[in-house]
């Protein structure tokens, strides 16, 4: 004989796997390769190795604290005066914008190797 299930018991396991499900898989690594393609949104004004004059802050080889901090600021609108980061940010996890930190700080100057 089969046995239907109760639709509250159904909806009840379906809300506990969507509220649940995420956190008992353990979240993987972002990889260099990743955290790359991550980094590449931030090279459309800060030029493609960070560091573009002008208008916008370098941000290749910063410390990594720093840019971390300055990334988590702008995701959470702490910035004053922000117009774009702040929405840009937003769009991140905080693991993703690790290793965007990272990512960058991990940037040598080139000219001089």
């Amino acid at each position: 004989m089969t046995r239907i299930m109760p639709r509250h018991v159904i909806g009840l396991s379906a809300a506990a796997l969507l509220l649940f499900g995420g956190q008992a898989m353990a979240e993987e690594p972002i990889s260099y390769e990743q955290a790359s393609l991550l980094a590449s949104t931030c090279f459309a004004c800060h030029g493609t190795d960070g560091r573009k004059e002008g208008n916008f802050a370098p941000i290749a080889g910063r410390p990594y604290e720093s840019l971390n901090a300055q990334l988590i600021a702008f995701r959470n609108d702490q910035v004053p005066g922000t117009t774009v980061m702040n929405r840009l940010a937003a769009g991140y996890s905080e693991a993703e914008l690790e290793a965007i930190a990272l990512y960058l700080s991990g940037i040598t100057d080139r000219r001089r190797d």
